[in-house]
């Protein structure tokens, strides 16, 4: 009877390469995503605003950062775009989501919608609204 030799070994270590690349090519593509969408100028102005307004902090504890992960969609055609984003974002006291809606005209991105939801307390903040906290 023979033994099995190395044919075991090279099948299992080919498969275990091809998964090793798959999943390589997969995170390069997702981080590459997550990049051009955190480089986005609605992404970073609305960064800004969470960050600089007092509801957030107070509901969120601070610091305010946001989750590695987003959601949403950039689209610019002719000088004019639409963007979604839903960022995580998370505090020492609580977790909510940003939705932020942002139309570009004119070389400049308008923030329409910014809304922080905190599931945990069922408290909304419209970070567009100074001073106003919806409950």
């Amino acid at each position: 009877m023979r033994a099995p030799g190395r044919w075991p070994w090279l099948v299992g270590g080919g498969c275990l390469g091809i998964v090793a690349v798959a999943s390589c090519c997969l995170f390069s593509v997702l981080w590459m995503v997550f990049g051009i969408l955190r480089a986005s100028e609605p992404y970073e102005r609305a960064m800004t605003m969470a960050q600089a307004d007092e509801r957030v902090a107070q509901a969120l504890g601070e610091p305010v950062r946001a989750s590695w992960y987003l959601s949403g969609n950039i689209a610019i055609e002719n000088g004019t775009g639409h963007a979604e984003l839903s960022i995580p974002l998370y505090g020492p006291d609580a977790r909510g989501t940003l939705e932020v809606v942002a139309t570009l005209a004119a070389d400049r991105w308008i923030i329409e919608e910014a809304v922080l939801t905190i599931p945990a307390t069922s408290q909304t903040i419209d970070l567009r609204r100074q001073g106003e906290q919806q409950e």
